[in-house]
């Protein structure tokens, strides 16, 4: 088991190097931070700029540079606002981990039950309500969601039954002077988590039913059933863990879209997130900013792979051997 993690650790490590150098080239290339000096009257305040910067050295060696200060903490400082970059993103991650952990938790628990309570009742009503409302939240973009659900989850129903405050707030995670996981927490945090996965749930609960009928579909199920195994047995001990190994893949490539899904969430209900923090770098044009996030964005994407990995390896020992 050692060993097979290990492997999979080593083929990441080139991913997240061409990652690293890719999204520092670009980011050097599209922002220009002298551009503002170009009707400067001082002539050598350009110059001043580009030395302080480091960007009157080669583009290659600035990226060594840059790199050999990433793998020790060190991303520079922010053009914006001439911060230090890592504590700017180790404070906006804290808010994005926790939308990332209760989303993507979320999420696989309801579209796994989702799937699974489909597939065992296909062609049932509710298995066509399910369906029904899966192709809705596919087709119901985020933003949108979003709003929806600040109207008729958070202002309607104050308005409507005359309450001193929202059941669900839309605002950041906590009230002024609140802190830690307490009821003001979850009324902060039930409408950023539905707005983020609710696309989501739809796509892996359609993935889990469709790999779960396929399972049930089997010789070996079939023949389980013939032996007088019974049928709830059947199904979650022989069907349900062989029917996961397909949606692990689809959750692992999809905890991308996860990340990338905090760019509305987070603009939507004024979270102080990685997606907040991106949009107002990008805005800014500010690259030590943006490279950060591009990094941070790649190594969750590599994080989940090596989770699905793990996992494969649990759910179907002969994985290991490959």
């Amino acid at each position: 088991m050692f060993a097979f993690l290990a492997r999979r650790f080593a083929y990441s490590i080139p991913v997240l190097l061409v990652a690293s150098f890719v999204s520092f080239m670009s980011c050097r290339l599209a922002f220009d931070p002298l551009t503002k000096f170009t009707q400067s009257k001082d002539p050598l305040a350009k110059a001043r700029e580009a030395k302080r910067l480091g960007l009157d050295r080669p583009l290659l060696e600035q990226y060594w540079t840059w790199l050999k200060g990433a793998v020790r903490g060190d991303l520079g400082f922010s053009w914006r606002t001439n911060d230090d970059v890592w504590a700017m993103v180790t404070r906006a991650l804290g808010f994005t981990v926790q939308l990332i952990f209760w989303g993507f938790f979320v999420a696989a628990v309801i579209a796994v039950s989702i799937g699974v309570f489909s597939a065992v009742r296909q062609y049932s009503i509710p298995d066509y309500v399910f369906s029904a409302l899966s192709y809705l939240g596919l087709a119901m973009p985020p933003a949108v969601f979003g709003l929806l659900a600040i109207q008729f989850l958070g202002v309607w129903p104050k308005d409507q039954f005359d309450l001193d405050k929202p059941i669900f707030f839309f605002i950041g995670l906590h009230s002024t002077g609140e802190s830690g996981i307490n009821l003001d927490y979850l009324q902060h945090l039930v409408l950023p988590v539905l707005t983020l996965t609710v696309q989501v749930i739809a796509s892996w609960s359609r993935f889990q039913r469709s790999a779960m009928l396929d399972v049930l579909s089997a010789d070996y199920v079939r023949t389980a059933r013939a032996k007088g195994v019974r049928r709830r047995k059947v199904i979650m001990r022989h069907a349900f863990r062989n029917a996961l190994i397909p949606v692990v893949t689809v959750m692992a490539i999809d905890a991308g879209v996860l990340f990338g899904g905090l760019l509305v969430t987070e603009a939507t209900f004024s979270v102080p997130g990685m997606g907040r923090l991106f949009l107002q770098a990008l805005e800014a044009g500010d690259a030590p900013v943006v490279t950060a996030w591009v990094m941070v964005a790649a190594m969750f994407v590599i994080l989940f792979n090596l989770l699905a990995d793990v996992l494969y390896a649990v759910l179907d020992p002969r994985v290991r051997l490959s």
